[in-house]
C-alpha cells in the first residue's frame, strides 16, 4: 500500500510482455541458467514468470542494469532473445524479488554478455562503449550512496529508487533520458 506523499514503484508497461517490436535476435545465448547469473552457489532459483518469490540468493549485475532497465521501454533496448529474457529478469527480481540480493558488480555481468554490442569482453556500443559504460554505473552508485561490492536486499533497492529517482545523472547526462520512464511518471 503506498501511503500520501510516497511513490508508487511501476515498471515500465513491456515489464511482463513483450511489444512485438523486437529487431531479429543476432545473439541466441539464453542466460537464465542461474549459475550464469552470479554467485548463487547457495541460492535456488525458479525462472518462471510467477517463480520470483521463490527466487533466493545473490545476484550480480552492473549498478545501471539494476537501476535503469525498469525505467526503459523494452523495444529500445532489443538486442537478441538473450537480453531481453535477462532484461524482464532484473525487472522482475527488482520489483518483486523478497529473499535476493544484488552485489554491485564493476564492469561487465552477464546482462552485457547476452548483447551482441559485447565483444572481446567489454561494451562496443554505439550508445555508450565500456569507458562510457563504467561512468554511467559510477554515477548511479554516487546517486544512490552505493559501492562496488555492496550487497544490498531487493527491497532495499526498491527504496532507495523510490527516494532518489530520477539521479542528478538521469536528468543531466543520460543518453537515454529521451526515453526513460523516469520522466514520464515519478518512478519506475
Amino acid at each position: 500500500m503506498v501511503m500520501a506523499g510516497e511513490k508508487e514503484f511501476v515498471f515500465s508497461s513491456e515489464m511482463e510482455e513483450d511489444s512485438g517490436n523486437e529487431k531479429p535476435a543476432r545473439h541466441t545465448a539464453c542466460p537464465l541458467n542461474p549459475q550464469d547469473l552470479g554467485d548463487n552457489t547457495d541460492a535456488e532459483h525458479d525462472i518462471s514468470p510467477r517463480g520470483t518469490e521463490k527466487r533466493r540468493g545473490s545476484w550480480r549485475f552492473r549498478p545501471h542494469h539494476l537501476f535503469c532497465t525498469g525505467f526503459l521501454p523494452l523495444e529500445n533496448l532489443a538486442r537478441g532473445e538473450g537480453f531481453s529474457q535477462t532484461i524482464k529478469l532484473i525487472r522482475d527480481l527488482v520489483r518483486r524479488g523478497e529473499e535476493v540480493e544484488f552485489v554491485l558488480h564493476e564492469g561487465p555481468d552477464r546482462l552485457c554478455e547476452s548483447c551482441p554490442d559485447f565483444q572481446d569482453g567489454s561494451c562496443r556500443s554505439p550508445a555508450g562503449d565500456e569507458e562510457k559504460v563504467r561512468k554511467w554505473d559510477k554515477r548511479v552508485l554516487e546517486g544512490l550512496g552505493l559501492a562496488y561490492g555492496q550487497r544490498i536486499k531487493a527491497a532495499e533497492f526498491r527504496e532507495l529508487i523510490r527516494e532518489k529517482a530520477p539521479l542528478e545523472f538521469c536528468r543531466s547526462r543520460c543518453p537515454w533520458r529521451n526515453v526513460c520512464g523516469n520522466f514520464q511518471r515519478p518512478t519506475i
